[in-house]
């Protein structure tokens, strides 16, 4: 059994082709031999701004938990790794998608 520590999680936000999709991924294994993928999609609104909850730490390995080095984020066509920091995740921090990925 895996008990979870309840976190604000970070918040990856930032603009895309309105009603555009937006998938992110990540590899999650536990210490129990059991493994998924965390995923989460949100389509762009009207204007154009999405928001994800990104639960997870990336590159994480402790208390039974390890995790993949990056998420996979699918935006515009493209996927796109990004990381996110325990720090991240515990603070709530809101992470902007970057300037280099082709969303605007």
């Amino acid at each position: 059994m895996q008990v979870y520590e309840i976190v604000p999680a970070a918040t990856l936000w930032g603009l895309a082709a309105a009603g555009s999709r937006i998938d992110v991924a990540l590899a999650v294994a536990l210490s129990s031999g059991e493994s998924f993928v965390y995923r989460a999609s949100v389509r762009a609104d009207d204007s154009g701004r999405f928001e994800l909850a990104l639960p997870y730490a990336t590159g994480h390995d402790g208390g039974g938990v390890r995790t993949a080095r990056a998420y996979r984020v699918s935006i515009g066509g493209g996927e796109f790794p990004l990381v996110v920091s325990e720090s991240d995740v515990r603070t709530g921090a809101r992470l902007e998608a970057p300037d280099s990925w082709p969303v605007r």
